[in-house]
């Protein structure tokens, strides 16, 4: 029994679908049909074809949309939120699936029903995964306007489209942008034959300032750098002692730490696939000191793309500057596995501009749907949400730190979603 007939069967909701003729679908060969995934079972009939579909895709910045990351999400973190249901979209051909567009509902402030990327607030990008030899642009703006009309709720979010991406001009005609752009940093490696030519593109002062650091470090103990991918029996751990110290971090400098403490994110991040001998999937970069872990970056390497996903350090060797010595490290040990993209992602921060040598323009529309999506989701997230908090972040640390007790107060202990 092929995928579409298994579809059938779940009662997923399926419409055939053509770009040029749908009175001549039933005598096309090659139509195309629609699915929208809504049950777990059928999304675990799904890893298959959609891993299929992963290695014939060309779609960069794309493994939060990947079964691996998604499927485990759910497990995990999705499970325990009980306003989330699935909306996954699909598009096949016979029985080949040629596109797919993990989405979720959820429910948003003041009781807004919202269509969002799935896994968020960790998708990091909207974006959706298709083969680009099966299908041409016409059919996949076809599949994307069906899978916008699926959604009778308030208002559909997609933030941070990568600019250039297929989605990205699928969307362009629907709802509203932000108003300012958000970027994503990243390190364009596949320029370098090894880390030594790398490091003969930095100045002369960056260099030994580097050097400086590392050198310093090294006078204190037996410093390492080791990685350990996710079929190790270090990494589950080293996940959580990376949350431990982001979390440190986040309330020491008073900075919202509500993305980080999610229900279920360190059993969704300690269960992701990777492997050692391929050298793909959940890997976690570790700088030991005597042993012990004094800086760690968990992140995800996926056809020699490198996400950089929790980069942390320990508080007490923040004056040795760990956590720079750590990228470092990261950045030669993603040139010797011949990694050609090393992504900072798109949360702002000052530091990755000393790490990164491109940007990403990233875009996020709104559609509203009701009124009530428009006070939430143009109102509130493309511009009351965006100023309040470049308001706070200019306040003093110590300033900001009442401010989020005063939040976490009326938010509650053990809220799933974060803000």
């Amino acid at each position: 029994m092929n995928p579409v007939q298994q579809a059938e069967q779940m009662n997923s909701e399926r419409v055939a679908t053509h770009p040029n003729d749908q009175s001549a679908q039933s005598q096309d060969k090659a139509q195309t049909v629609f699915e929208c995934v809504r049950t777990d079972a059928r999304f675990e009939q799904l890893a298959e074809p959609w891993q299929l579909l992963e290695a014939k895709s060309a779609t960069d910045f794309a493994f939060f949309q990947s079964f691996a990351w998604c499927s485990q999400w759910w497990r995990t973190v999705g499970a325990r939120n009980k306003d989330a249901s699935l909306n996954i979209m699909t598009l096949w051909q016979a029985d080949k699936l040629v596109a797919v567009w993990p989405l979720m509902t959820d429910i948003l402030p003041f009781g807004a029903r919202g269509l969002l990327p799935l896994t968020s607030p960790h998708a990091e990008y909207s974006n959706l995964i298709f083969d680009p030899k099966a299908i041409d642009q016409a059919t996949l703006q076809q599949f994307v306007d069906d899978a916008l009309s699926q959604f009778d709720g308030d208002l559909i979010s997609l933030p941070n489209l990568p600019t250039g991406s297929a989605l990205h001009g699928a969307v362009q005609h629907h709802g509203t942008p932000a108003s300012k752009q958000e970027i994503a940093s990243y390190s364009d490696l596949s320029q370098y034959e090894d880390f030594e030519q790398y490091q003969s593109t930095l100045s002369k002062s960056k260099r030994r300032n580097r050097n400086k650091r590392k050198n310093k470090l090294a006078r204190m103990g037996d410093l390492s750098y080791q990685t350990f991918f996710a079929d190790t029996p270090e990494f589950a751990g080293l996940v959580n002692v990376a949350l431990e110290m982001k979390r440190d971090w986040l309330k020491r400098s008073g900075r919202n730490d509500a993305k980080l403490m999610v229900d279920g994110l360190a059993q969704c991040i300690g269960g992701v696939a990777g492997n050692s001998q391929t050298k793909s999937g959940a890997v976690a970069g570790a700088l030991m000191l005597d042993g012990k872990p004094v800086a760690l970056e968990i992140g995800f390497l996926q056809n020699g793309h490198y996400y950089s996903y929790i980069g942390a350090f320990d508080w007490g060797m923040h004056e040795y500057s760990v956590g720079k010595v750590q990228i470092e490290e990261a950045l030669k040990w993603a040139i010797e596995v011949g990694a050609r993209k090393y992504d900072l992602l798109a949360e702002p921060a000052g530091y990755k501009d000393a790490w990164s040598n491109n940007q990403l323009p990233l875009q996020t529309r709104t559609i509203a749907r009701s009124a009530r999506g428009y006070i939430v989701g143009i109102i509130w997230q493309l511009h009351m949400r965006p100023f309040a908090k470049s308001i706070f972040n200019q306040l003093p640390s110590d300033w900001r730190l009442k401010v989020l007790q005063v939040v976490r107060t009326l938010r509650g202990h053990g809220n799933n979603k974060a803000s």
